[in-house]
């Protein structure tokens, strides 16, 4: 057998070059996998045992990963200024919210047990903020869903890959699944937030079907245009945030939605008596 090929860093990707990579990458069947190791757990009679317990706050003062899908900018300095924020989601919502949380937890239980039983190292809900000096540099925060360190997978060719990535499991509808054709844009930025603060150079979406559990997949690779992008937007808000400027806001439909709505309008009216005194301390 030849040589393993390492992707271990984004070095590493840079190295081998991203089409080639991408290349090998697209005989990995992670979908398959995890439909594999789930029968296998099930025949082990090892279910999943909905152990997790709710303790996974949104830390504050940071902007999020998922909130760069955001257009506003006034809506990532006011998560910088640590803005009590109010839910507008109805009880239907918050319910369809709380199955996708549910099955990201039964993913994350299948990827972890199958990292124990090959050997290798993976954490749930990695905090990226906590572990990644280079987030906290942006004052960017999030938990991706699972970090695997370092692993070895074979190709069907053979080829053996040692591969540190980033997962980031869905769950979706029948319709959604029928349409699956990509990922939606504000998943791949998330993604490419993740990996450039963890320097990791794969990501591996996964989409759960709600009602046959069919399995979906799309493995990405880090971009620096996308992540180049995200990291001025950060740099921008950050530097505004810390001389004390107030952001306008981009109005538009989603104003009335957002959960900063009735704060927004009393930070433009502080902004206007110099109540804005810069960016708060985070607290560890």
């Amino acid at each position: 057998m030849s040589e393993a090929i390492q992707l271990l860093s984004i070095e590493d990707l840079e190295s081998l070059g991203v089409d080639q990579a991408q290349r090998l990458l697209s005989r990995w069947n992670p979908s398959k996998e995890t439909l594999d190791w789930s029968a296998s757990l099930a025949k082990q009679g090892r279910p999943y045992p909905m152990q997790f317990v709710w303790n996974l706050h949104r830390r504050p003062g940071v902007m999020h990963a998922t909130s760069f899908s955001q257009p506003c900018d006034r809506y990532l300095q006011l998560e910088l200024l640590r803005t009590q924020a109010t839910s507008h989601f109805g009880p239907s919502l918050t319910a369809l919210l709380d199955t996708g949380t549910a099955v990201g937890f039964q993913l994350g239980y299948y990827h972890v047990t199958l990292a124990e039983h090959l050997g290798f190292d993976a954490d749930l809900e990695y905090d990226i903020y906590k572990h990644s000096d280079f987030a906290k540099s942006l004052r960017i925060g999030g938990r991706a869903d699972l970090l695997v360190h370092e692993r070895t997978i074979v190709l069907p060719t053979g080829q053996e890959v040692r591969i540190r990535h980033i997962d980031d499991f869905k769950s979706i509808n029948e319709e959604g699944f029928q349409k699956l054709r990509r990922p939606a844009a504000s998943y791949v930025r998330q993604q490419q937030i993740y990996m450039a603060c963890t320097n990791t150079p794969v990501s591996v979406l996964l989409y759960m079907h709600k009602d046959t559990s069919r399995f979906a997949h799309f493995i990405l690779t880090f971009d620096v245009e996308i992540w180049e992008a995200v990291r001025a937007r950060a740099q921008r808000v950050l530097q505004a945030t810390e001389r004390g400027e107030s952001l306008e806001p981009r109005d538009g439909r989603g104003c009335n939605s957002c959960q900063f709505s009735v704060p927004c309008r009393g930070a433009q009216a502080a902004s206007r008596t110099g109540r804005h005194r810069g960016l708060p301390r985070i607290r560890s």
